[in-house]
């Protein structure tokens, strides 16, 4: 995967996020940019849903964790790749309400 236009908008990108958001979550993606960054020369990702992957498999992450990281990568992905959805939610759980009747 190539990942040039993140370094060449990692600023922007940080820009804008920090227009929508708050400083926590702009650290949050910052670090998350920054891991993609360092990985960019040496990866074998199709897509940002493999970065992720290797991301969260590099320790043993919390849930909440998991899905920190997991919006992070869904907002770099919405900025480089607008229209593409990051990890389509599962909805497999609504499938059948009654079910569990």
């Amino acid at each position: 995967m190539d990942l040039q236009n993140l370094e060449r908008n990692k600023e922007q990108i940080l820009r804008e996020f920090l227009e929508e958001r708050n400083v926590w979550d702009l650290k949050r993606v910052r670090c998350e940019i920054n891991w993609l960054l360092s990985k960019a020369d040496n990866n074998s990702w199709a897509d940002l849903e493999d970065a992720y992957r290797e991301r969260i498999s590099e320790r043993h992450y919390s849930e909440a964790t998991k899905n920190n990281k997991k919006s992070c990568f869904r907002y770099i992905s919405m900025k480089l790749y607008p229209g593409t959805v990051f990890m389509r939610p599962s909805y497999r759980h609504y499938e059948d309400p009654g079910r569990n009747a």
